[in-house]
């Protein structure tokens, strides 16, 4: 199973390590498109705030965005260890 670290995110805003568990959930390390309105809907703010922060998350190396397509930079995940 995979974590983010803490020291990826320590520095953000809630409403930036919101947007970003919600990409880590829906992305991972893969290259997608997103829906930042249906994202919008789910984490209750508005389409204008999640861009607003992917923005954010991108300018902070959190985010990668290639053509259109955005995924979370590899790097931030740790291997998180399992009980049983």
């Amino acid at each position: 199973m995979r974590a983010i670290r803490m020291e990826a995110i320590e520095k953000l805003h809630v409403a930036e390590i919101n947007v970003l568990v919600m990409l880590a959930d829906r992305l991972g390390t893969e290259e997608k498109r997103l829906d930042y309105k249906e994202l919008a809907e789910e984490l209750g703010l508005s389409r204008n705030t999640v861009k607003y922060n992917v923005e954010k998350l991108v300018e902070a190396g959190l985010v990668i965005k290639r053509g259109g397509k955005l995924s979370v930079a590899e790097d931030i995940f740790s291997e998180a260890v399992g009980s049983g």
